[in-house]
This record gives structure tokens, sequence and C-alpha cells, in this order.
């Protein structure tokens, strides 16, 4: 399986109610999304919520979803330990820039 990840994002939200201009929310919601990481480039990354372990499943996932890559603050890349999991590494998005 692919390392599992927690990706801090401020993500876009929206609203079916009416909306008075005096008190309008105007601005991304903080979130943090756990999952495995399938693809990290420039243009963002996608995780997987869930992953099969069985061996004619290997490297199968289902539940996906993607993150642009300007709307993620970091990326806390997550190794098993004895214990469980642990933090390992964190990249910002100015750090991932610099290292491609």
């Amino acid at each position: 399986m692919t390392p599992p990840v927690i990706v801090l994002w401020r993500d876009a939200w929206g609203s079916d109610v009416d909306v008075d201009i005096s008190n309008l929310e105007h601005e991304p919601v903080e979130t943090e999304t756990l999952g495995w990481l399938l693809r990290s480039d420039y243009i963002g990354v996608t995780l997987a919520m869930d992953g099969y372990t069985a061996a004619d499943m290997a490297d199968s996932y289902r539940n996906t979803a993607f993150i642009p890559r300007g709307m993620i603050k970091r990326i806390i890349h997550l190794q098993r330990d004895s214990d469980g999991y642990e933090k390992t590494d964190q990249n910002t998005f100015t750090e991932f820039i610099k290292s491609t």
C-alpha cells in the first residue's frame, strides 16, 4: 500500500440559504483529510480513503479525492511503527515547489 498522509488544506464551500451581505462568510474552510497518497505533483494530490489488503487486490483503492495543489497548506506523511502511525515528514507548498 502507498503511504498514508494527512492533508491540511483550505476548502471552498457553498451555501443554499439566503445570505445577508452584512455578515457574509468570505473565506475557505480549514480542512484535514486522511488517506493513502496515490499521486502528488504540481497539479495536486489524489488520496484514497479505503485500501484493499487482499493479495489479489494489491494496489487497489476506492473512495478517492483530488485536492488542487494551491489549496494545500501542508502534507503530513505517516509511517507505521509498532504502536500504530507516527508523523515522519511535513511538506508545505513552498517546499514542494522548491523540490521540483
